[in-house]
């Protein structure tokens, strides 16, 4: 690019400052007139585009509980997906009961 720049700058003044038979601007063509600049054309076309916003960052709940079971045993469902609301006494998971029940037929048949 600079070495463009520089040759188009020169325009054949090195020579005592006579610019011939060039014209004016010294990049002339045979009839002192200036020469065409190529340039390449394309057509415009209509597209539909898809337009995302999505920025860096780390989302924090405005209040988080902590959970604690009552009972202990396996997790076998939970009812909620991460970042739903929930309300006061809505089922979050479902525990095993396998044990539970185990326990309650033994009791009973003793």
């Amino acid at each position: 690019m600079l070495l463009l720049l520089l040759v188009s700058c020169s325009g054949g003044e090195g020579e005592g400052g006579d610019k011939g038979d060039k014209g004016e601007g010294g990049n002339g063509g045979p009839e002192g007139r200036p020469e065409a600049t190529t340039v390449r054309v394309d057509t415009a076309r209509e597209e539909a585009l898809v337009y995302y916003d999505a920025y860096p960052a780390t989302v924090t709940a405005l209040e988080e509980v902590e959970v604690r079971p009552q009972v202990g045993g396996y997790i076998t469902r939970v009812h909620f997906r991460e970042g739903d609301r929930v309300r006061r006494g809505q089922r979050l998971y479902t525990i095993d009961t396998r044990r539970y029940v185990a326990s309650v037929d033994q009791a009973e048949a003793r």
